[in-house]
């Protein structure tokens, strides 16, 4: 199974309407999920968002995607790439629009991909509609493509 890690904040300030507290759009952005999850057999999604607690909390929202709040001593960013870092060796998807976590974890050997590349790949899944949106970006650019063909 392939494991898809995304940037929460990253995709909730992309996918959601921009009116409401961040807790009104952060479960508008689980609910879109829960409907592409349930389209999306062979993939688990963990949706990562910085959080302010002691310790990590971690929900399984639905058999296939859970939600991830860090500490308050870290961040999501760091989270994603220690994610990515300890999948290596296994099929991993990281989603962000943020260079450092998409160079680091292709460093890693997880497929990144922009947030807006998932965004199209949701879209076309969810919404019939199809957009070419896709960054061209050298590292693992075949692999890149075909793991969005997969996830639309």
């Amino acid at each position: 199974m392939t494991e898809v890690f995304l940037d929460g904040y990253n995709l909730l300030f992309k996918m959601t309407a921009g009116d409401g507290s961040l807790e009104k759009r952060r479960k508008e952005l689980i609910g879109k999920l829960i409907v592409y999850c349930g389209l999306k057999k062979g993939f688990r999604f963990i949706i990562v968002f910085d959080g302010s607690g002691d310790s990590l909390r971690k929900e399984e929202i639905c058999e296939n995607l859970s939600v991830v709040f860090t500490d308050s001593k870290a961040d999501a960013d760091r989270e994603l790439i220690r994610m990515a870092y300890g999948n290596r060796g296994k099929p991993t998807v990281v989603v962000s629009s943020d260079r450092k976590i998409f160079s680091k974890t292709q460093n890693h050997g997880a497929t990144a991909l922009f947030s807006e590349e998932f965004i199209s790949a949701y879209r076309a899944r969810t919404e019939g509609q199809v957009y070419a949106h896709c960054f061209r970006n050298k590292k693992n650019e075949s692999k890149r493509l075909e793991m969005l063909r997969l996830l639309s």
